[in-house]
């Protein structure tokens, strides 16, 4: 059973600034992100602190929990419940059995038209991030028509809502991939493998240690994407 009491609050507000360009100052109103604190707790221990933005709480307890291997399905979760005023959130789950990190069978082939769509979105639409440059962008697509897009002030935070949103409405992990906006490290390119997701596309740059561990659990990884190109790592690059 999942119980969320908390209501979902605007990401962002508008504030009056003074902006000074070249010794001349005028009027400024700046839409500045806001900032929620939400612990989750499992049997009266805290599992995880979240700085995050104030929405879609329950996709990032579910999708954190999947990206982190404490479950795999909806099926693991027995109860979740979120605090009226978003502080506090419990959950009760079937611990899963700790093992290595699944392997792919192979590397995914890059779908250019999932890659385009799901660039579309993120650069394109009508975020929040284009209001105030203050949020990181997440999209699963997939080959069944799916669409998910996640914004939070945290590029972690943003990909665990992903992959909550995605566990939540049921939609197959093996036949999508994910864009993000941010940086990917080697502890994201775990989130994505841990979810099943065979391919993560990044706007911007990976480290090196990212992309060793993609190489070692087969995960396609690009990086510097937009709508029309990409860069690939070469695939025997392993520490």
């Amino acid at each position: 059973m999942i119980e969320n009491l908390f209501c979902d609050q605007n990401l962002y507000t508008s504030v009056p600034c003074c902006r000074y360009a070249g010794g001349e100052a005028s009027e400024y109103s700046p839409n500045l992100t806001k900032e929620h604190v939400l612990t989750l707790f499992s049997e009266g221990q805290p599992l995880q602190r979240f700085l995050c933005s104030p929405a879609q709480l329950t996709e990032l307890c579910v999708g954190w929990l999947c990206a982190e291997g404490y479950i795999r399905t909806m099926d693991d979760v027995k109860d979740l419940w979120i605090s009226a005023d978003g502080s506090t959130a419990n959950v009760s789950f079937v611990p899963q059995k700790a093992q290595e990190i699944e392997v792919f069978p192979a590397f995914a082939a890059i779908n250019d038209v999932l890659c385009k769509r799901a660039a579309d979105i993120l650069l394109n639409g009508e975020t929040v991030h284009r209001k105030t440059r203050g949020t990181h962008g997440c999209v699963y697509v997939s080959e069944d028509g799916a669409e998910i897009f996640c914004e939070d002030i945290g590029r972690n935070n943003a990909m665990d809502k992903a992959i909550g949103s995605m566990l939540l409405q049921g939609k197959a992990a093996g036949q999508g991939m994910l864009f993000s906006s941010g940086r990917v490290t080697a502890e994201i390119a775990k989130k994505v493998i841990r979810a099943g997701i065979p391919t993560l596309v990044s706007k911007a740059a990976v480290t090196l240690d990212a992309v060793h561990t993609a190489n070692r659990y087969r995960l396609r990884l690009a990086f510097f994407a937009d709508d029309r190109r990409y860069v690939l790592p070469d695939e025997s690059l392993i520490l």
